[in-house]
């Protein structure tokens, strides 16, 4: 939540751990195949603005490295956009997919992947209780519309009341 995010020694050792694994990639040779994952889905604003933060401090640490965020809502990766923030590649989610939101995304320099996770649940996934045509018409659409990377959250959740949504079966086919 806000109380450690808002934490600047927790903030300084994600940056400073980032920072050190970049060094130890390009010292193998493997730092230009790599990225940082810097944030999972960003949905409230401050989520946002911690992400900005985050972003604009490892690009000064280490410029070299790419970033990569998964920002499943619009209206974050319109933030993201808007604020110019140095994420090179975004992976929004497939049930929001908008071909003018991944048109904004690739004429501003960055890629645009896309992920499946359990909610919202387009009900293309590669969760064990759906129909394997959906984990075979994820790959397909993927290769039709040309994105690049693909990611996908979980493939067995049983039950999500604890996470505060309703039971996640509920809405399954």
């Amino acid at each position: 939540g806000q109380k450690i995010y808002r934490n600047q020694r927790f903030n300084q050792c994600l940056l400073d751990l980032a920072a050190a694994c970049h060094r130890h990639l390009k010292k193998i040779g493997l730092a230009d195949r790599c990225y940082a994952y810097l944030y999972d889905e960003p949905h409230k604003p401050w989520h946002v603005q911690h992400m900005g933060m985050l972003s604009r401090r490892l690009k000064e640490m280490c410029p070299q490295t790419r970033q990569l965020a998964a920002i499943g809502q619009p209206a974050a990766i319109q933030a993201t956009l808007d604020k110019d923030l140095p994420v090179d590649i975004i992976v929004g989610h497939l049930s929001y997919y908008d071909p003018k939101i991944r048109a904004r995304i690739v004429e501003s320099g960055r890629e645009y992947w896309w992920y499946t996770s359990n909610w919202p649940s387009s009900h293309l996934s590669l969760w064990v209780d759906e129909p394997m045509l959906h984990h075979r018409i994820l790959y397909w659409l993927t290769w039709r519309y040309g994105v690049p990377g693909f990611g996908y959250w979980n493939t067995n959740v049983w039950n999500y009341r604890s996470y505060g949504y309703d039971n996640i079966t509920a809405g399954r086919r």
